[in-house]
């Protein structure tokens, strides 16, 4: 995967207690008016005194919103929330770590154009390489609930703009925004990883969103890009939007680049859809770097460019390009808060005497502020900015939900900010360690979010695992009710992170979660029926913690460099082995109908297990892009259970690893559509005793042939109808055999097409160049078929024609190819592909089956 953002050492904020009133900070609820379902606790309202920031759209805002960020920043960071209503900014604005910046919105497309909170952007005109308007300088922060409006951009004088939105350092969440008429919405600058955008729709007149420098996990869903976000905003509010489309229409398809990927690491792209642009999605290589990207696509309407493909790795996979996943939409999880929206208590008011020094035991401050919220029905518990030790453990009361100032994801490196800090230590090496109550227990309907988990006293294992060996603790957090959920919060040096194994925790939601689990992250059973685990990343990554060099020595300890190799060694190799050899990620027992979205794990030992509990093992799961990466061992391993399908899966098979395996009692079938490899399984990809296991794609020739046709999809080459205006094959049966019927290609007129790309990695990148490829037709029609391919030299190379003769029978005729590269990079609309079937005939064409075999 390239550098680690984790070694890096740099400044971070540690909180040491500042008054959460100091400085005119007051926490408070806040509903907004566009979407209710989800309270904020809003640490300053900007319109509230002493910011009273302008909402009419008449005044600057810059000096005083401003003023707000800052302010939170010194008192330990949290939400500034921007009210409904329209605020100029003639200067531009800074986000420090820690800090989310929060508004009300609804998307434009169900009746939110035109409200809400929408943030007037005057500076920068004329200057792309100017400051942009909001720039995030340091530390984990987010976007949330914002719309974007340049008041000066006119569509028949379209001039450049800085970009909206730049990150210039850690993780930066964008969510729920609207960009208008934004030149440039969002660029990088510096490094940080953890990509998450989502629900994010704009006209870009240039660039809409690029992401560069991504060395973790990334998430990029919901997306819309369209001229219509500008042309259809009401004018009475937006008022230059335009009243003639056309030309904006124009602009967008000449200049548009609606996603620019560069460099990033399994990045995970899904629900995407780009209209009216010159290019969709743009995958090239960082100009930083000179590296390319790689990671998963789902659910795309976009036209793509892959200019520059890294073959270290190899490409972004498409996953629907298999009749397996066209009807499968992942069912994002539900909004779970405090059953009461009206209830807020504050633990660092004197009734409740919290301290937050990170040495006073606020464990009775905390847990009798939850009970008073429980005796009235529910409500949030907060936590503002501050470090909390939590000498015993804590219980959440049914519809209660403890909160921290984290609104966003947040791994915690060493140069980020820490906000919301609970230190546990209670229960180290107990005999009996599984009846040791966790750190926080969730009744039913209760909630953790925005808060981080730390282990102070955990081993280093330094100098090594033999002389420091781990701390075995409880587990940090365990469900005992339905509906119960864990948001945003990162969990660092645990032993055993989430719990929902004896209890029915039926509706569960997991989401926006990081953590570092020594023995076993999650586990789900207790005859669970539903729930979800959506964007949660475990990893040895997590281990530091902000602020702090690692390991953190003592007096006698050998001598260590943590700027130097010292450290990479230390953490590559004494903490890694620690993880490879001991940590699983996910188990799942009796549960069913499971959702997961990017439940992914780095450098564990083991990924997923699938076992039998009080006689069951899970039924009914969908696992979309929830892959794993440096497995110790097996990837998966199926003991019980049945119905088991990823959409999407990556592996990286570190020591003696596996994909997966099933044992001799698994009796269940388990689907894998589209898989990725780098660095092949020694072991081989499946390892198979019991059950039924389908991979597609897989060809069963070995690795000198693929093919494809109707009756399966377990070739190692498909690409059927592009455009997806048509989201699975129509298959017919014609003369007896089974066939598809091809459609006309969406641009050329009178052509039909056909797509394929060459998944196995030993026919891409000019591995293998000289093959034979084969295709069966209905011979119908008048006309001529036409094949091309990417060869050494020319995206384009073409084959022989064959004359169609109508004469109303099956044929068949294979053509050589010589000097194939199969890089996806044949320049043909809408996307690039790897073999293109041109058709021109009086009659629909129809093929029975397309093989590329290695000569």
């Amino acid at each position: 995967m390239g550098n680690r953002i984790w070694l890096a050492v740099g400044a971070a904020v540690l909180m040491s207690g500042l008054s959460a009133c100091a400085n005119g900070i007051e926490p408070r609820l806040v509903v907004p008016t566009l979407n209710d379902a989800d309270g904020i606790v809003a640490d300053v309202v900007v319109t509230d005194a002493p910011y009273s920031a302008d909402a009419t759209g008449k005044r600057d805002c810059t000096a005083s919103v401003q003023k707000a960020i800052d302010d939170l920043s010194k008192t330990g960071g949290g939400v500034v929330y921007i009210p409904a209503g329209k605020y100029r900014f003639d200067g531009c604005l800074k986000i420090p770590g820690g800090i989310a910046l929060r508004g009300d919105w609804k998307s434009p497309l169900a009746g939110g154009s035109g409200k809400g909170t929408i943030l007037m952007v005057y500076s920068g005109r004329g200057n792309v390489d100017g400051e942009p308007f909001i720039r995030t300088t340091g530390g984990c922060s987010g976007l949330q609930g914002l719309s974007f409006w340049y008041p000066e951009q006119t569509v028949d004088n379209i001039v450049p703009y800085p970009p909206t939105v730049e990150r210039n350092f850690i993780p930066l969440m964008l969510k729920n925004l609207t960009f208008y008429n934004s030149y440039w919405g969002h660029r990088i600058d510096q490094n940080g990883g953890a990509t998450l955008y989502e629900n994010i729709y704009g006209t870009f007149l240039n660039v809409g969103i690029e992401n560069d420098l991504n060395y973790e996990y990334g998430f990029i869903d919901r997306i819309y890009i369209s001229p219509s976000i500008w042309a259809d905003a009401p004018r009475e509010v937006i008022t230059n939007a335009p009243k003639n489309r056309a030309p904006l229409v124009k602009h967008c398809k000449a200049n548009t680049i609606g996603l620019r990927l560069l460099k990033n690491d399994n990045l995970q792209l899904y629900d995407i859809e780009v209209a009216d642009a010159h290019t969709g999605i743009l995958f090239d290589k960082s100009p930083k770097t000179g590296k390319g990207g790689y990671g998963f696509e789902m659910k795309i309407k976009a036209t793509e460019n892959r200019r520059f493909i890294d073959p270290w790795v190899g490409d972004s996979l498409q996953v629907d390009r298999f009749p397996e996943t066209a009807d499968c939409f992942y069912e994002w999880a539900p909004i779970r808060c405090a059953a009461r929206k009206d209830v807020l208590i504050n633990v660092r008011k004197a009734r409740w005497g919290a301290k937050a020094d990170g040495k006073t035991d606020d464990t009775e401050s905390i847990q009798k502020a939850l009970d008073e919220a429980g005796k009235k029905g529910g409500g949030t518990v907060y936590l503002p900015g501050g470090t909390y030790a939590v000498k015993s453990h804590l219980l959440v009361p049914p519809g209660v939900e403890l909160r921290g100032g984290y609104d966003y994801p947040h791994h915690g490196s060493p140069g980020d900010t820490a906000v919301s800090v609970l230190l546990a230590t209670a229960g180290a090496d107990s005999k009996t360690l599984e009846a040791e109550p966790p750190f926080i227990t969730l009744k039913e309907g209760a909630g953790v979010r925005g808060v981080m988990v730390f282990y102070p006293e955990q081993s280093e294992m330094y100098p090594d695992s033999t002389v420091n060996p781990p701390k075995a603790y409880p587990w940090t957090i365990r469900g005992e009710g339905q509906n119960v959920y864990v948001k945003y919060v990162t969990i660092k040096r645990g032993w055993n992170g989430i719990d929902l194994w004896n209890h029915d925790c039926s509706g569960f939601v997991l989401q926006g979660i990081w953590a570092s689990p020594l023995n076993i992250g999650v586990r789900i059973g207790g005859g669970t029926d539903g729930g979800w685990i959506q964007q949660m990343i475990q990893t040895m990554g997590v281990w530091h913690f902000p602020g702090r060099s690692t390991p953190q020595l003592k007096e006698g300890d050998a001598p260590f460099n943590p700027d130097g190799d010292d450290q990479g060694n230390w953490f590559w190799n004494t903490l890694s082995e620690i993880f490879l050899s001991n940590s699983k990620g996910y188990l799942f027992g009796d549960v069913r109908n499971i959702q997961t979205f990017g439940a992914i794990s780095f450098r564990l030992n083991r990924h997923m297990l699938f076992q039998s509990r009080n006689g069951s093992g899970p039924q009914n799961m969908d696992l979309y892009l929830s892959h794993s990466e440096d497995v110790g061992d097996i990837g998966c391993r199926f003991e019980a259970g049945d119905r088991i399908r990823f959409f999407g899966y990556g592996t990286v098979a570190h020591k003696t690893g596996k994909l997966m395996e099933t044992t001799d009692d698994f009796s269940g079938t388990v689907d894998y559509c589209g898989l990725m490899f780098w660095g092949a399984p020694p072991g081989g990809v499946p390892v198979v005793r019991g059950g039924t296991v389908n991979i597609h794609p897989l060809t069963p020739e070995g690795t000198t042939t693929a093919s494809v046709s109707p009756g399966s999809s377990k070739g190692l080459i498909k690409q059927m109808s592009a455009f997806k205006q048509h989201p699975f094959d129509r298959v017919k049966r014609m003369n007896g055999k089974k066939c598809w019927l091809i459609d006309l290609c969406t641009h050329l007129e009178d052509v039909y097409t056909i797509d394929l790309l060459v998944d196995y990695d030993t026919f891409r990148f000019g591995r293998t160049t000289e093959f034979e490829f084969a295709i069966e037709y209905m011979d119908r029609g008048e006309g001529i078929l036409e094949v091309f391919y990417d060869a050494l030299g020319n995206p384009r190379e073409a084959l022989e024609p064959i004359e169609l003769a109508n004469t109303g029978k099956w044929k068949t005729v294979r053509l050589p190819i010589s000097n194939a590269r199969f890089a996806r990079s044949s320049e043909t609309y809408p996307r690039n592909t790897d073999i293109r079937i041109e058709i021109k005939s009086t009659e629909q064409p129809a093929i029975a089956a397309m093989v590329i075999r290695k000569k």
